[in-house]
């Protein structure tokens, strides 16, 4: 049921959006950017029950040194698809394929450690 209201809160903006576009665009910016940081607090609220009970279960296991990179990496990439789907919003599509570049680069650089433990492993069973 929460789902139908999530839905609904987009299309109702979207309308909102869309009738003031006509009018006041102006309003139409601030509306669109009020509706989507809702739904983005929502999304984050709806998410912390999950990454709770992922913490847990990697804590629990032997992946708990990996846990810390696994959410960085998740948390970069939610991040950044927020921030370039905003820009595409905008009309600024070079700006979004950038902004994802760079959050890739940084995912990259985050699971660094974990790529050298693959490789340290690797070598110890050929080697071993």
């Amino acid at each position: 049921m929460v789902t139908m209201k999530i839905c609904g809160f987009a299309i109702l903006c979207v309308m909102l959006i869309l009738l003031l576009r006509q009018q006041r665009s102006e309003y139409a910016l601030l509306v669109g950017l009020a509706g989507g940081i809702m739904l983005i607090g929502y999304a984050l609220s709806a998410y912390l029950p999950v990454l709770k009970y992922m913490t847990d279960l990697m804590n629990e296991s032997a992946l708990a040194p990996y846990a810390e990179t696994l959410f960085k990496a998740i948390g970069v990439g939610f991040v950044v698809q927020t921030s370039a789907e905003l820009c595409r919003d905008t009309g600024e599509n070079s700006m979004a394929t950038k902004l994802e570049l760079a959050g890739k680069a940084e995912v990259l650089i985050i699971c660094l450690p974990l790529i050298k433990e693959i490789v340290d492993l690797a070598r110890g069973a050929i080697s071993g």
